[in-house]
């Protein structure tokens, strides 16, 4: 059987073009060696996705059906599209977009932004008044919070997991994950590469040293480039935003007076890729009781987080964003070289499967229903375009070329605006 892997609706704007990528619902190495066929009353069924735009408000049953060549059934999902026009909130209403790398440039929350408060652009921007973005970080006017390697407890937790070492190196996406000894016999694990900076976590969070400088760390597992690096520098990464120094701990009314409001509303959070690597045992995501372990935790955690905003922001909802699908055409290859769990593209890209089940599932108990909603992004990303890429050779004998992906989980300029479409769509109708 081929499982269909849908949400119980999809919100949509009226006169906003929906789509629905095939390879974001569908669980299958190649889902287009099927017969795939989109049933509704509304829409078109193409060969990679369907596409909706709604005229005006309703409900609309759409069922997505696997067949083989010989039309038997190997699979179905169903799903509603409850499209809604767009209205402006009675009252003034407070956004904190939160995330880890996927939200870091801030490109989704301030496209999100645009389209509801704005006038004018391409998709052209609805003009509503009463909506703000709040956080300590800026793109172009909007307020959010995001950064790199982050999961949901380095939200809530005073101390920072990571550290970024200065030195001299000739690491690349390849060494990526790779774990390093410190002088001290701590080992940390490579999460982000820039020309002269690194960015280690700490596998043993229970000690803060850092190494001095003139120290080197030296290699232990799953690097191409092995060289010992001298530190040149050594500094603690930023803690949580909602850290106050002055007091060294987490304080919630000065985040709050620091950004200029008196409580959040609603909080969009896009966490959980990174759980995968900072599991405290190695993930295998080709065995399923290791990829329902990760899943277990990261929803654990998930909640956590949750319960941790609800009490900091009294009367918040939390608008629980599903992850993305992975670059399919080698991204996670030069992004991870040949090294488990993120270069297994579709190991991972059932990871997202099943953490978006388990998301949706947790919107749906009872403790949580009252304020928390999943939005399914993979089935709203064109993975098949939405990361980076570049002609390649096809081998190194030949000058012709073909398309190679280039990163495996970070989505081009015109990627991250398709997950702020997703987010936009269910931000139309806030109160």
């Amino acid at each position: 059987m081929i499982r269909v892997i849908l949400p119980k609706y999809f919100n949509l704007v009226v006169g906003d073009t929906f789509q629905l990528f095939y390879r974001g619902c569908i669980e299958a190495p190649n889902p287009y060696v099927y017969d795939i066929l989109a049933i509704c009353e509304k829409g078109k069924n193409c060969p990679r996705y369907f596409e909706f735009t709604p005229d005006e408000d309703g409900d609309y049953p759409l069922t997505i059906y696997v067949y083989n060549e010989n039309k038997e059934l190997l699979g179905k999902g169903e799903t509603i599209l409850r499209a809604r026009e767009a209205k402006e909130p009675k009252r003034p209403i407070n956004i904190l977009c939160m995330g880890d790398s996927g939200t870091q440039n801030g490109d989704w929350p301030h496209e999100a932004d645009r389209r509801l408060t704005a006038e004018g652009g391409e998709p052209c921007g609805l003009g509503l008044k009463n909506i703000q973005f709040v956080g300590t970080k800026e793109k172009e006017g909007t307020a959010y919070e995001g950064y790199g390697g982050w999961v949901f407890k380095t939200y809530i937790t005073k101390d920072p997991t990571g550290a970024w070492f200065t030195c001299a190196h000739n690491i690349d996406e390849g060494d990526q994950h790779s774990t390093w000894q410190d002088e001290n016999g701590k080992l940390w694990k490579l999460e982000t590469i820039t020309k002269k900076k690194l960015k280690l976590l700490r596998l043993d969070k229970s000690d803060r040293t850092l190494p001095r400088i003139g120290s080197v760390l030296t290699h232990v597992a799953n690097a191409t480039h092995k060289e010992p690096l001298t530190i040149e520098k050594c500094i603690d990464e930023a803690k949580t935003p909602f850290y106050n120094e002055e007091v060294g701990t987490l304080d919630f009314e000065w985040y709050k007076k620091k950004c200029g409001f008196e409580n959040a509303d609603y909080i969009y959070v896009l966490l959980g890729g990174n759980e995968v690597a900072d599991s405290p045992v190695p993930v295998d995501l080709s065995n399923s009781e290791s990829m329902q372990n990760i899943v277990k935790r990261t929803v654990a955690n998930a909640k956590e987080f949750i319960k941790a905003m609800r009490k900091a922001f009294p009367g918040v909802k939390i608008k629980l964003m599903g992850l993305l699908v992975p670059s399919l055409n080698g991204g996670t290859g030069v992004s991870y070289g040949a090294k488990p769990p993120y270069c297994d593209k579709f190991g991972y890209t059932k990871f997202v499967f099943e953490l978006n089940l388990a998301y949706e599932a947790l919107s749906y108990e009872e403790e949580y229903r009252d304020y928390v909603e999943f939005i399914n992004m993979s089935a709203q990303f064109d993975s098949e375009n939405g990361y980076p890429e570049i002609d390649k050779p096809v081998n190194v004998r030949m000058k012709k070329t073909e398309l190679v992906g280039t990163n495996g989980l970070h989505p081009t300029h015109e990627g991250y605006l398709m997950m702020a479409d997703a987010a936009f769509r269910s931000m139309i109708n806030l109160d």
